[in-house]
């Protein structure tokens, strides 16, 4: 089996200027010191800006706690751009930035009308990437045969039936579908619903045929793949 850093990769370190490696997995993220990274999952661009221990978290809560600190340090880094943002739960609400001593202290202005602010939303992998685009907080781009972020039919499909996402029609799984390398364990045909990685590729026949990459926050509409990701979640 694969080692689970296999869905990730380097493609350009500014602190090794001359190694470079191909682009050519389903996602390619530039963060903003000039560091480009590869991977053929969320989870492994999740990697990138939460760090490889992300990896390792050994359960949706430990996630959500990685993903509260990465949406609070970069809510504090929007503010730096005259960009308002807070951390945002569909199922808590806003939650503080706060980063005071005292936690009933402010450590920055908070704007009178909220309707100015960004919502960095952290229930799963997705929405928390699709939301620091909003702040830009780095540039992500996917491959055209790839969906994991760009709509799809078959993610309206999703939407009307959760239950159509699963493992067993998922591209990750190995080991005639028994083993997932994004998370390093064996799965049940039937999980994958609150998966946050669940993904497929369109013309796989031809994978040979170099692909083009689309930057997303350029192509479309941020908060409409919000908005998307966001009622799949509520489905589910």
């Amino acid at each position: 089996m694969r080692s689970i850093l296999d869905q990730r990769k380097t493609i350009w370190n500014p602190d090794e200027p001359d190694k470079r490696n191909a682009v050519d997995m389903p996602l390619v993220i530039a963060l903003d010191n000039g560091f480009i990274g590869g991977a053929t999952s969320i989870r492994g661009i999740m990697s990138f800006i939460a760090g490889r221990e992300y990896l390792d978290a050994e359960d949706a809560q430990i996630e959500w706690y990685h993903r509260l600190y990465i949406a609070r340090k970069e809510c504090m880094k929007a503010l730096s751009r005259d960009i308002h943002a807070e951390v945002y739960d569909c199922r808590k609400g806003v939650l503080s930035n706060n980063y005071a001593a005292d936690p009933l202290d402010f450590d920055y202005e908070i704007l009178p009308d909220e309707a100015d602010s960004i919502k960095v939303r952290i229930e799963n992998d997705r929405l928390l990437l699709l939301s620091l685009l909003k702040v830009g907080a780095f540039i992500l781009l996917e491959r055209e045969d790839s969906y994991q972020l760009r709509p799809h039919p078959k993610w309206d499909a999703i939407r009307k039936d959760p239950r159509l996402q699963s493992c067993k029609s998922c591209l990750h799984p190995e080991n005639g579908g028994k083993v997932c390398p994004v998370y390093n364990e064996d799965i049940w045909p039937e999980n994958g619903k609150w998966c946050g990685s669940y993904t497929f590729l369109e013309n796989q026949n031809n994978m040979a045929d170099k692909k083009e990459y689309i930057e997303i926050a350029k192509a479309y509409d941020i908060d409409e793949l919000i908005e998307a990701v966001g009622q799949e979640w509520n489905l589910k």
